[in-house]
């Protein structure tokens, strides 16, 4: 029960989040793109790399994935609104927009993937430094 609450009290955040920074981006690019949606898969994209990281190479805060992993970045993240927004630029044949839209989010999110994972790793050994990585394991968190 307790990871079900994980799950879905992530998921409620994650949701709240892309919300606003879908009406956000806007009012501050008021452009007819869909920036609000590459901004939540690049910053999720970040997330995911360094969260899985931390918690599979640490095992800091095991409960970290259910909450954040599965739900808050499960509903912050948008798949589905890119696979629309791309389709709504073919029908109206802005074939550019549609091709920048499908190049900008996966260059930019494989690119965010990577960078949060190599975040991740690095900043798990400046953790080993103070808290060996036995303890870590051993405990599951930090001391």
């Amino acid at each position: 029960m307790f990871e079900i609450l994980l799950v879905g009290s992530g998921g409620f955040l994650g949701a709240i989040s892309r919300y606003f920074i879908s009406l956000s981006s806007k009012k501050l690019i008021p452009i007819d793109f869909p920036t609000g949606t590459i901004i939540v898969n690049v910053v999720g994209c970040f997330l995911i790399g360094f969260i899985f990281e931390m918690v599979k190479d640490y095992k800091i805060f095991p409960h970290l994935s259910l909450f954040f992993i599965t739900g808050f970045l499960g509903a912050f993240t948008t798949f589905s609104a890119f696979g629309h927004e791309t389709l709504v630029f073919l029908k109206n044949s802005n074939w550019s927009l549609a091709f920048l839209n499908i190049g900008g989010n996966l260059f930019l999110c494989m690119m965010s993937v990577w960078l949060g994972a190599f975040s991740g790793t690095t900043i798990g050994k400046i953790f080993e430094l103070f808290y060996p990585r036995n303890t870590l394991l051993r405990s599951g968190r930090i001391p």
